[in-house]
Parts: structure tokens; C-alpha cells; sequence
């Protein structure tokens, strides 16, 4: 019951809060936007060389897989 009453009061000031700092919290969120992209921009570049890096190694190890199952020609000829 107090966790639901602590969660109006806290909505209740975020929006007193928002309504009475708006050209403030814009002026943070301009500040925070360009962070934010680099940021993102970082990770999205990690995970995409991550990526690219098991899709080289996953084929590698398909490569020899495929060699250790292929057996060797033996030639039809014999040897004395």
C-alpha cells in the first residue's frame, strides 16, 4: 500500500517537477543527446565487429569441418 502511495507522490512530483523546470530539463536533454549518440554509436560498432568476428571464425571452423569429413582420394592403382 505505501509503495503505491510513494509512487503517486513521486509521479506527482516529476510532473510539478517538469511542468515548473521545462526549460531546464530541455537544455539537459540537448546536453545528453549528442553523449548518448556517441555512445551508442561505440557500442553498435563493438557489437558489429564482435559480429563480423564469429561470422570469420564460424566459417573457419564449417571450412574444417568439411575437410575432416571429405576422406583422402586413395588411388585405384596398387603398389608392388
Amino acid at each position: 500500500m505505501w509503495s503505491i502511495i510513494g509512487g503517486i507522490v513521486a509521479v506527482a512530483l516529476g510532473i510539478w517537477g517538469l511542468i515548473g523546470w521545462w526549460f531546464d530539463f530541455l537544455l539537459v536533454l540537448k546536453g545528453a543527446i549528442p553523449i548518448l549518440a556517441v555512445l551508442g554509436g561505440v557500442v553498435a560498432v563493438i557489437a558489429g565487429a564482435s559480429s563480423v568476428k564469429e561470422a570469420k571464425e564460424a566459417k573457419k571452423a564449417e571450412m574444417a569441418e568439411k575437410k575432416e569429413e571429405t576422406p583422402a582420394p586413395e588411388s585405384s592403382e596398387e603398389k608392388p
